[in-house]
């Protein structure tokens, strides 16, 4: 599964969803109070946006994790790199700050057996927003199957022209 998407300050987000094996993607859009959706060619919508925006705009809600007024996130090691053409900070996460990340995607309860975990995030030195996420898990499930998952996101083209327009 691939995910992209763009969010432009304060009411304007779109999502495009591919899966592998699927020749149609899934994309959402979001102005103001309106939502639409789009699978293919159908279009449906605009209709009101359930909830908040906020709510399914991914990096929106992993920097509220990460912010200084909830607390920041406390990398083991950090250490200066410029990723994605911002001055960042590389970190690395021990497991009281991968324990602190998992609780924004749901926690760990019934995640099986890790064998194998790593998790690399850069933070932008300046606001310590996402810039980059890198996370690999594998080892087996609860009833033995062997899994492994990646989990890859990059914040790009911050502060650019970014338009988002209804789909046609």
């Amino acid at each position: 599964m691939e995910i992209s998407g763009a969010f432009v300050a304060p009411d304007k987000a779109e999502a495009h969803m591919s899966i592998s094996g699927l020749t149609d993607e899934l994309a959402m859009t979001v102005i103001g109070d309106q939502e639409w959706m789009k699978w293919g060619d159908m279009v449906l919508g605009p209709s009101p946006l359930e909830g908040d925006l906020s709510e399914i705009n991914l990096a929106q809600a992993m920097w509220g994790g990460f912010s200084e007024e909830a607390g920041g996130l406390n990398c083991s090691s950090e250490k200066k790199e410029t990723v994605n053409g911002v001055p960042s900070l590389h970190c690395g996460i021990d497991q009281a700050s991968f324990q602190q990340l998992s609780s924004l995607f749901g926690g760990t309860e019934g995640t099986g057996n890790i064998d194998e975990l790593s998790v690399d995030l850069w933070l932008a030195q300046d606001g310590r927003w996402p810039v980059r996420l890198r996370v690999h898990v594998a080892g087996t499930d609860d009833s033995g199957n062997a899994m492994d998952a990646k989990l890859e996101m990059d914040i790009t083209d911050v502060n650019k022209d970014i338009e988002i327009k209804p789909p046609s």
